[in-house]
């Protein structure tokens, strides 16, 4: 059967390049247009109707979704740029209490008095560079953060821009049905 189809298919396009010669591809283009189209034209009216509205009740379930992700990517926006706020105003405490623990570490006599107890230089010392530590670990968390919201808001802009192009697409199929 696969032989008399391919043997079938050879020879018709054989005698198409014969009778044809170096035309015989738009001929066959021309034809597969025009059988499209005539086609096309015996579908029913009713028919076109009904299938633009099943296409527009298909883009509600998708624009639904799209404003659910948008609402969600709105909240996780507000509420990241709310710890974002609140992680650079924790930094600038610690760079405070870093700054303040410094200056006495400095030079001094090796004993440090800090509310009633008494500490030695290399105590000071040890605390400000867990301290440290703690400070850089901080601000790059920050820093993900701000990508993390820079990422968010993309993903935000793009599914606005998604839920538009699913309005424009709903409102021409309805300006068609109309």
């Amino acid at each position: 059967m696969l032989k008399k189809v391919i043997i079938g298919t050879a020879a018709a396009a054989l005698l198409s390049v014969v009778s044809f010669g170096r035309d015989a591809w738009s001929y066959l283009r021309t034809a597969g247009h025009s059988a499209r189209e005539a086609i096309r034209q015996e579908v029913p009216i009713e028919f076109e109707l009904q299938r633009a509205r099943d296409m527009v009740a298909q883009l509600v379930p998708d624009i639904r979704h799209c404003m659910h992700v948008i609402a969600e990517e709105e909240v996780n926006v507000e509420e990241l740029g709310r710890e974002i706020a609140a992680s650079e105003k924790g930094l600038g405490k610690q760079r405070e209490e870093l700054l303040a623990l410094r200056k006495q570490a400095g030079p001094g006599t090796g004993v440090y008095q800090v509310s009633g107890r008494v500490y030695s230089k290399e105590a000071v010392q040890r605390d400000l560079a867990h301290r440290f530590t703690r400070f850089k670990t901080a601000e790059d968390t920050l820093v993900s953060k701000r990508q993390i919201l820079s990422a968010r808001e993309q993903a935000l802009a793009a599914a606005r821009e998604k839920l538009d192009g699913l309005l424009v697409a709903r409102r021409d199929l309805e300006v068609q049905i109309e």
